[in-house]
């Protein structure tokens, strides 16, 4: 019985002097509880500019404030209260121009005037050259296009007659008394020419630009 008891006080020393010897020398460790987990770093301080502006720290992101919508309009539809800047077309302005209601320039009077007498002489050509310097001052006169079309009926020359008419009426706008002028003279040359239905279309054209 008394060995028994012995062997067994032997037994606990040896595993006492085992777990000594398994301990590491330098004492227990000791937790550093100084950064408290789940807490991030200080971060550093933004830095300002000397222009006033403030940059914010490296590796941060930066996010612009939103410009506020207009009252009533929903989010996420686009903004257009800003002012759109307008595109110059890529094409350009095809209307015609309006033609002069009259002459415009004294040189342009005179050779109406002469050309008026040079007709009531029966001297047709040199109305017609009156008629042509005149254009070529002022090719988009309608008046004096229109001139030149009767001269050239007064000489036979009647295709060439229903050009000029019709080159007058293009250009003569909303003056519809000359465009009416113009449409009758055509008429006149269709029926020398034997176009009946075309006479009767041109004059009806006429009687339209009349009572507008």
């Amino acid at each position: 019985m008394t060995t028994n008891a012995g062997l067994g006080t032997a037994c606990l020393m040896l595993l006492a002097l085992a777990g000594c010897a398994s301990a590491p020398y330098g004492g227990v460790p000791v937790e550093d509880r100084s950064v408290h987990r789940g807490e991030p770093a200080p971060r550093p301080a933004p830095v300002e500019e000397a222009s006033g502006a403030t940059t914010a720290p490296a590796g941060e992101w930066t996010v612009t404030p939103a410009r506020p919508l207009p009252p009533g309009q929903p989010a996420g539809s686009p903004d257009y209260s800003a002012p759109a800047t307008a595109r110059p077309s890529p094409y350009p302005d095809a209307r015609p121009e309006a033609a002069p209601a009259g002459p415009a320039s004294p040189a342009v009077v005179a050779l109406l005037e002469t050309a008026r007498e040079q007709q009531n002489a029966d001297r047709l050509a040199e109305a017609a050259a009156s008629l042509e310097r005149a254009v070529r001052i002022e090719p988009r006169n309608a008046r004096v296009w229109y001139e030149l079309a009767t001269v050239r009926f007064r000489q036979g020359q009647l295709q060439q007659a229903e050009q000029l008419a019709r080159k007058s009426d293009a250009l003569a706008g909303p003056d519809n008394t000359l465009r009416a002028r113009n449409w009758r003279l055509i008429a006149l040359v269709r029926m020398k020419l034997g176009d009946n239905a075309g006479a009767v279309s041109a004059r009806r054209q006429a009687e339209e630009l009349e009572v507008r």
